[in-house]
């Protein structure tokens, strides 16, 4: 059902199959965009205890 990628790069977009904005790398965050509202919210690394890309 899922597919696993690579982390994308820092500052690179985070793009579905079929082209539609998911999420963004910036820092040591990752900034996800709400498909409702089209606000992003940020979420630091260490919050969901993951590694930042390389």
């Amino acid at each position: 059902m899922s597919e696993s990628h690579a982390p994308a790069a820092s500052g690179e977009d985070v793009r579905c199959h079929c082209g539609k904005l998911m999420a963004r790398w910036q820092g040591q965050s990752l900034v996800i965009k709400c498909t409702r509202c089209r606000r992003f919210i940020r979420i630091h690394v260490s919050a969901i205890g993951g590694k930042p890309p390389p």
